[in-house]
C-alpha cells in the first residue's frame, strides 16, 4: 500500500505547488501554465525543479509499482517514458521568443497528446477494473473536450482551466486505476 499512497502524495504536491504558483505569481486565465512560470525568474525556476523532482518520483511509482502491477506492455512505458522527456523539456526550455518558443510549445502540445494517448491506453487495458476503465474512458473524453474547447478563440481568455482540468484529469485516472483494484 504504500506506492499508492506515495502516487497520491505525489498528484497532492504537484496540485498544491500548481496552485502556489499561480498565486504567488498571478497572471490571468488566458496564460498558460508555462506563461505563469516564466513570468519571473524565480517562478521558472520553482516551477522547473518541482516539475523535475514531482516528475522523476512519479516515474518511480510508474515504472516500479503501477505498470508491473498492471502487466502494462512495453509501449505503454515507451510512451510514459516519451511524454515524461517532453514533460522536463516543456519545464526547463521556457516559453519565450526565440527559439525556445517553438521548442517548448512542441514539448509541450506533444506531452498532452501523449498523455491523452496514455488514457486511452489506460480505458483499453483488460487488467484494470471495470470501473478504472470506464473511468479512464470518461476521462479521455474530457481531455479531448478539453483540448477543443482551449483551442477556441473565444475560449482563450480561459486557457488556464481548460488545461489544469486536463492535467488534472490525467492525475485523477491513474490515482483511480491506482485505488479501485
Amino acid at each position: 500500500m504504500v506506492y499508492p499512497l506515495f502516487a497520491l502524495m505525489c498528484v497532492l504536491v504537484i496540485w498544491a505547488a500548481g496552485f502556489f504558483l499561480i498565486r504567488r505569481w498571478p497572471g490571468d486565465r488566458s496564460m498558460s501554465i508555462s506563461l505563469h512560470a516564466v513570468a519571473h525568474r524565480s517562478a521558472f525556476w520553482y516551477f522547473a525543479s518541482v516539475t523535475t523532482v514531482i516528475g522523476v518520483a512519479f516515474t518511480a511509482f510508474l515504472t516500479q509499482w503501477f505498470i508491473p502491477t498492471f502487466h502494462l506492455p512495453w509501449w505503454f512505458t515507451a510512451v510514459y517514458l516519451l511524454s515524461f522527456a517532453a514533460q522536463l523539456i516543456t519545464a526547463w526550455v521556457p516559453d519565450r521568443p526565440g527559439w525556445r518558443r517553438p521548442v517548448h510549445r512542441l514539448a509541450a502540445y506533444g506531452m498532452a497528446l501523449l498523455w491523452l494517448v496514455l488514457t486511452i491506453m489506460l480505458a483499453a487495458s483488460a487488467e484494470l477494473s471495470v470501473f478504472a476503465r470506464w473511468f479512464s474512458a470518461l476521462g479521455a473524453m474530457v481531455m479531448v473536450g478539453s483540448l477543443v474547447v482551449a483551442m477556441h478563440p473565444r475560449q482563450r481568455p480561459n486557457y488556464l482551466i481548460y488545461q489544469t482540468t486536463y492535467v488534472m484529469v490525467l492525475d485523477v485516472v491513474f490515482l483511480v486505476a491506482t485505488f479501485a483494484r
